[in-house]
């Protein structure tokens, strides 16, 4: 009920000084509904969509503050789901398919805790098809930006074994 007459009067009074009030509870409505990772994120992506577009048009709004902290944890989400997608096609050997999983990751997601990992795997994807090349230069990457990270002393364990 709150998602549809949030919809309603947003339609209706799109301007409306309660509209930044209107758009938070209806990101909130989804934000309750939201399921692990191992479920369909429709209800993440829409409580995203609710509070982006609360943060991009009522940027000084009281609510915008708190969508802005909730938006960092549907990220980290949607993120850890894309990894979890590119896993299961790396456990499969679908190299190429993991790889394009893995880069929506870096491309979306790029400032959420599940960047290590996903350079990792990347380097690992790309071991595996046997390009050197390209694993190293996301070695590096890696390595660079998470020096201390168990998935950059895993990547160089990995690289390590390119040079024998």
């Amino acid at each position: 009920d709150v998602i549809s007459t949030s919809e309603h009067f947003l339609f209706v009074y799109p301007s409306s000084s309660l509209a930044p009030k209107v758009l938070h509870f209806k990101g909130m409505a989804y934000y309750q509904q939201l399921v692990d990772t191992e479920r369909d994120q429709s209800l993440s992506e829409k409580a995203k969509g609710s509070f982006e577009n609360l943060v991009q048009n009522f940027p000084n709004s009281s609510y915008a503050q708190d969508a802005s902290r909730k938006l960092v944890y549907i990220n980290t989400i949607l993120a850890a789901k894309e990894l979890e997608i590119g896993r299961f096609y790396l456990n499969r050997s679908n190299y190429p398919a993991a790889i394009n999983r893995f880069k929506v990751v870096l491309h979306l997601y790029d400032t959420t805790e599940v960047i290590p990992e996903t350079l990792y795997r990347m380097v690992e994807s790309y071991y595996a098809l046997h390009l050197y090349c390209r694993a190293q230069q996301y070695n590096k990457i890696l390595v660079k930006n998470f020096p201390n990270s168990l998935w950059s002393q895993r990547s160089q364990s990995l690289i390590s074994s390119i040079k024998r």
